[in-house]
């Protein structure tokens, strides 16, 4: 038997696994971006030391 709670708070929307998946998706776009700032700021960092020493 399906929890009559749970259908009410979900109606018929994105299945749990479906939205766990896209968050998980969102995740590693965002941590991805942020990777490649980092590289981007520590590459930077290291030519302007290179340049001053």
């Amino acid at each position: 038997t399906v929890n009559p709670n749970l259908t009410r708070r979900h109606p018929q929307t994105v299945p749990p696994t479906e939205q766990m998946l896209q968050s998980l998706h969102n995740l590693r776009i965002s941590t991805e971006q942020a990777l490649l700032f980092a590289s981007d700021v520590l590459v930077h960092d290291i030519v302007l030391s290179r340049e001053f020493f």
